[in-house]
């Protein structure tokens, strides 16, 4: 299904009840030929965790749902998103700033750590917003 219409879809809230129910949206959008168009996806709550998870996926969609249907069932997703490669370079990107910010303030370059906070919460911002951009849904 090709089409020159932006898709966005919102996956509400509900908890692992709306995670549960949102595999299943998603499993009948991808039947249609409709998810590989999806070009925002928005999400809260439950839908948050099915979101974030088919996002941080690296692979087919077979293999997200596998994945997710056993993470629902054993209730690890919250672990998978954590363990995800994405999440932990943000960790790591994160304690970098932090750290090398903190270790300025015992030095004569305590005032540098003040641009470097701000910097840090410049990308931070322009990583919130464009997340999900670079993502392909």
């Amino acid at each position: 299904m090709t089409s020159t219409k932006k898709i966005g879809v919102a996956l509400s809230g509900g908890g692992y009840r709306a995670a549960v129910y949102h595999l299943g949206t998603l499993k009948k959008l991808h039947y249609l030929g409709v998810l590989d168009n999806v070009e925002k996806l928005s999400t809260i709550s439950g839908g948050s965790i099915i979101g974030a998870a088919y996002c941080l996926h690296e692979g087919d969609f077979k293999s997200f749902e596998e994945k997710m249907f056993n993470a629902l069932t054993n209730k690890s997703v919250i672990g998978y998103v954590l363990r995800s490669w994405k999440f932990i370079r943000l960790v790591i990107l994160v304690l970098a700033f932090v750290g090398f910010a903190l270790s300025l303030q015992f030095t004569h370059f305590a005032i540098l750590s003040i641009p470097i906070i701000i910097l840090f919460f410049i990308c931070w911002l322009n990583f919130s917003l464009n997340f999900f951009r670079s993502v392909k849904l």
